[in-house]
C-alpha cells in the first residue's frame, strides 16, 4: 500500500472519532470538561488534517494537544476523585452557572 493512500485512509478514519455531541454535552457541566473535549476534538482534527495533507509538523502538533488534553482529562478525573468528604482539599473545576441556560 502507497504512503497516500495509507494518509488518505487514516485520514478517513479520523474523521469518524469526532466528538462533538460530547464536546456540546459538557457545556452544561464545567470548564474543566469544556476544555477536555475542545482539546480532544483539537487534536483529532489536526491529527486528520496532517494524515491528509502528508504533513509531519501537523502531526505534531495534533501529538501535542492530544498530551494537553490528557492532561487536562487526569486534572478532571482527579478533581472528580478528591471530593470534600473524601480528601482534605479539592481542585477547582470552574463550575458553569445554571441561570445562563435556563
Amino acid at each position: 500500500m502507497s504512503a497516500e493512500l495509507h494518509n488518505s485512509l487514516l485520514g478517513v478514519c479520523l474523521t469518524r472519532f469526532t466528538s462533538l455531541p460530547s464536546s456540546l454535552a459538557t457545556l452544561k457541566v464545567n470548564l474543566v470538561l469544556v476544555l477536555v473535549f475542545f482539546l480532544l476534538d483539537s487534536a483529532l482534527l489536526l491529527l486528520m488534517i496532517g494524515s491528509f495533507s502528508g504533513s509531519l509538523t501537523i502531526h505534531k502538533m495534533g501529538g501535542g494537544v492530544g498530551l494537553a488534553g490528557a492532561g487536562a482529562a487526569y486534572y478532571a478525573g482527579a478533581a472528580q476523585l478528591l471530593t470534600e468528604d473524601l480528601s482534605w482539599f479539592t481542585l477547582p473545576v470552574g463550575p458553569i452557572p445554571r441561570r445562563i441556560f435556563e
